[in-house]
């Protein structure tokens, strides 16, 4: 079997992951995927290029994948993109990989024995130590202010519960960052294969290479599963925590007493609010990946005869029963529908605390 008809059957099994790919295909198929990531800074030009040009470009990918090492200073990827923000992570023990902030990706490392590993590994066992702390105390009082420990004041205690304070808040803050920072990424390729073939159904449909695009969508389709396979943990851990605290913060909100301060309420309705938003902000961008995997079925659906083929008829199939989302371990996939179920599971919960509050 020719190396082209392999290619053509791995397309053909996105649905199973990245897992079914045959091996042994060697350094070009990866930089063919990678090539899919990369964000050429001209893009805003694809409206001009012509039938001719995408034939020329199709004809000169190869080369331009054997090249991409060497060039890669002069695109700009998505972890250029994300640069600043993990060099800021950093600062937090987070990330503990040297190279973050430069261009090429092969400058990125990971050695146990650094200041970075080390200097992460010392915080980790701060907030670890607080956190048993913490526990410990639950379980002797059972109380509802657990966390409260009263203690005589001193001074380091105090500077130290406040930096172990301010880093998990950073950290559990900083997860919804990174959801949402990937989940970006992804929907903006999405969003450029859909811009190319819209362009293609208007102006040069009948010259262009279906199958190119079709097996973009497919590699697309696969770098999305790879992607969730890694960050599902992370994801699952995000609305778990933000569902557990919207619950605690409506229900003290809820429970109120009109002895409170004013600056008091003012705080509980501040952070409820940013609380909400940012949930909400996590759930619609990494909504956005399904929603960008599906606009372009309608080009499709009023593809002319003409120009109606065998490879449209694949992506088609493809694209109509391909479930692209992010998952949380699989548990859930993340659309705008989900959001829903998660405001109803939260109103749920909130009337059977609020039960048992009042017995």
């Amino acid at each position: 079997m020719h190396s082209e008809d392999q290619i053509q059957l791995m397309m053909l099994k996105t649905k199973d992951g990245l897992d079914e790919i045959p091996k042994g295909k060697g350094r070009g198929s990866n930089l063919k995927i990678w090539s899919s990531v990369i964000y050429h800074k001209n893009d805003n030009d694809i409206e001009d290029i012509s039938a001719n040009q995408e034939n020329d470009l199709s004809t000169k990918r190869s080369q331009g994948e054997r090249n991409y090492f060497r060039n890669s200073e002069a695109l700009e990827n998505f972890h250029c993109a994300i640069g600043p923000v993990l060099k800021a992570a950093q600062i937090f023990g987070m990330f503990p990989v040297s190279g973050v902030g430069s261009s090429s990706l092969s400058k990125l490392q990971f050695k146990i024995f650094s200041f970075l590993t080390i200097y992460s590994g010392f915080i980790a066992l701060m907030v670890s130590f607080m956190t048993i702390v913490s526990m410990i105390h639950m379980l002797k009082t059972f109380n509802a202010n657990t966390f409260q420990i009263r203690v005589n004041y001193n001074f380091v205690y105090g500077l130290y519960v406040f930096v172990v304070s301010k880093l998990a808040t950073f950290t559990w803050n900083f997860t919804d960052l990174f959801i949402m920072l990937v989940a970006t990424g992804l929907a903006e390729r999405y969003k450029s294969l859909n811009k190319k073939l819209a362009i293609t159904m208007t102006k040069c449909q009948t010259a262009f290479n279906w199958r190119e695009l079709r097996e973009d969508y497919a590699i697309l389709s696969c770098i999305v599963k790879k992607v969730d396979d890694h960050i599902s943990p992370i994801i699952l851990l995000s609305f778990a925590n933000n569902v557990y605290f919207i619950c605690l913060q409506l229900l003290n909100g809820l429970s109120i007493s009109d002895e409170n301060s004013v600056l008091s309420e003012a705080y509980f309705f501040g952070s409820f609010a940013f609380l909400i938003c940012r949930t909400c902000a996590v759930t619609l961008l990494t909504a956005r990946i399904h929603d960008q995997s599906k606009q372009a079925l309608p080009y499709l659906y009023n593809c002319s005869t003409s120009s109606y083929s065998v490879e449209v008829q694949r992506l088609q199939y493809q694209l109509a029963t391909d479930d692209i989302a992010l998952t949380g371990l699989r548990f859930f996939s993340i659309t705008r529908n989900f959001m829903l179920a998660v405001a109803g599971a939260i109103i749920t919960y909130e009337v059977v605390l609020l039960q048992f509050n009042g017995k």
